[in-house]
């Protein structure tokens, strides 16, 4: 029903989350800039489960929490309630998630964990999580279920299919 996305991935420009309403098969009209959820700060990388819960990648108070990943109720074009995802991060400066993907049931979140260096990320490895009450707790398991798809490289991006038993990545 939505497509959502920010505007650029340039430093040097305020990225911005927006989206656009379907139409039929092959046509979006573009709404906007998503009310509510941006700021002067990187916002992006959105995904939405079925219950409209809505989470994104935000740098806005990552020098006070170590913490990057967020998220609030979509509806009409706006973003209320946001908050961050708890049970995700370890809150450790220089340990930055991003490009976090949530299954359409909601109940688990695929992220990425990354340490970052002056010039971007040294590492970045797809993990997951479980919702647990109102946050999420990283499986325990979860490296064995990943071990053929982390590796020495960076990978990221992930996008899990409907059924849940596909996940699409960049390596």
């Amino acid at each position: 029903q939505y497509l959502f996305f920010n505007n650029s991935n340039d430093s040097s420009v305020n990225t911005n989350l927006h989206w656009a309403e379907r139409i039929d098969d092959l046509t979006f009209q573009y709404r906007g800039e998503i009310a509510g959820v941006n700021t002067t700060s990187l916002e992006g990388v959105a995904s939405m489960d079925r219950n409209n819960v809505f989470y994104f990648v935000s740098t806005r108070r990552y020098n006070q929490t170590a913490s990057t990943l967020y998220r609030g109720v979509f509806a009409n074009g706006a973003i209320t309630g946001i908050d961050l995802v708890p049970g995700v991060s370890t809150a450790t400066p220089g340990i930055v998630n991003f490009d976090a993907e949530v299954s359409p049931d909601g109940n688990t979140l695929y992220f990425v964990e990354s340490q970052f260096g002056p010039n971007g990320p040294l590492t970045a490895d797809i993990l997951i999580a479980e919702r647990t009450g109102v946050g999420f707790t990283r499986l325990s398991n979860g490296a064995t279920i990943m071990q053929q798809i982390n590796t020495g490289a960076l990978e990221y991006a992930p996008a899990i299919s409907g059924s849940g038993l596909e996940i699409f990545f960049t390596r």
